[in-house]
């Protein structure tokens, strides 16, 4: 099949995914803001894993387009920092390296996403011995160096709340008791898995340009800056919004209804 790639023309081998396939046309830039994190394909956003055209077991010689592919009649867009949907790619990618990093340091520790603050992520850490944002950075440092590979794959919704209860994540899997549908996809590595409400990058090493600092109670994940996706962004001190929301998880946890699950829990 005859692929369309950001204007540049080249036949797709089948089995080779995009990263493949951009590594070979010299497209795949290791500088952030020129960098594919993600593809848009007939409206609908693929990691770079996919792989447009396959192999057919009983007749390698007919090659099996996928569905989007075809839909699309072979044009892909890519998508970078630049763009918000690559972005947003970008910015769970980090996510599911942080988690990573936390599981591997602290196993029992529990982590919150708790608010933004401009450029940066708040992250509560509760129950981590002797938590260290400078030794968590040094373990993202190492998953970002390792490059592993970000696949993602089907399960069973049953499954996954099995796992996630076995992973210590009651409140995800108490969340999936109210999903109806009976398959579920996950991100997994080394004993840890999550799920996310889209792609992330092909691999950790995507993850280019962050920082991390030190705050009482957990810590500030710092992206990249929004003009300037090569460096990372300055952090802004907002102490009096930062109490607003510190104050609305306690009026949560005051509440028993920090969670969505709680929230569906009270209201049936």
């Amino acid at each position: 099949m005859l692929l369309n790639i950001d204007g540049v023309q080249v036949i797709a081998t089948p089995d080779k995914t995009l990263r493949d396939i951009l590594v070979e046309l010299n497209m795949d830039n290791p500088v952030l803001p020129k960098r594919p994190l993600a593809a848009k394909i007939a409206g609908e956003v693929f990691n770079l894993n996919y792989v447009p055209v396959r192999s057919k077991d009983t007749r390698p010689d007919r090659p099996s387009i996928r569905r989007a592919m075809a839909a699309s009649g072979g044009n892909v867009h890519l998508l970078r920092y630049a763009d918000p949907t690559g972005k947003d790619v970008y910015t769970r990618t980090a996510q599911f390296v942080l988690f990573l990093a936390i599981h591997r340091l602290w196993p029992n520790a529990k982590a919150t996403m708790t608010c933004s603050l401009g450029p940066a992520l708040y992250i509560r850490v509760e129950g981590a011995e002797n938590f260290n944002s400078d030794k968590l950075k040094e373990q993202v440092s190492q998953i970002v160096a390792a490059d592993i590979p970000l696949v993602r794959n089907r399960i069973t919704t049953k499954e996954a709340i099995c796992q996630f209860e076995s992973l210590g994540e009651t409140d995800k899997a108490s969340l999936l008791q109210w999903r109806e549908a009976e398959h579920f996809d996950v991100y997994s590595h080394d004993g840890f898995m999550d799920y996310y409400y889209g792609e992330l990058a092909p691999s950790t090493g995507y993850l280019s340009v962050w920082n991390i600092l030190p705050c009482d109670g957990g810590f500030f994940f710092l992206f990249p800056d929004d003009l300037n996706p090569q460096q990372v962004a300055q952090f802004c001190d907002m102490p009096n919004l930062f109490a607003v929301f510190n104050e609305g998880d306690r009026w949560g946890e005051l509440m028993e209804c920090r969670t969505v699950a709680d929230l569906n829990h009270l209201t049936n």
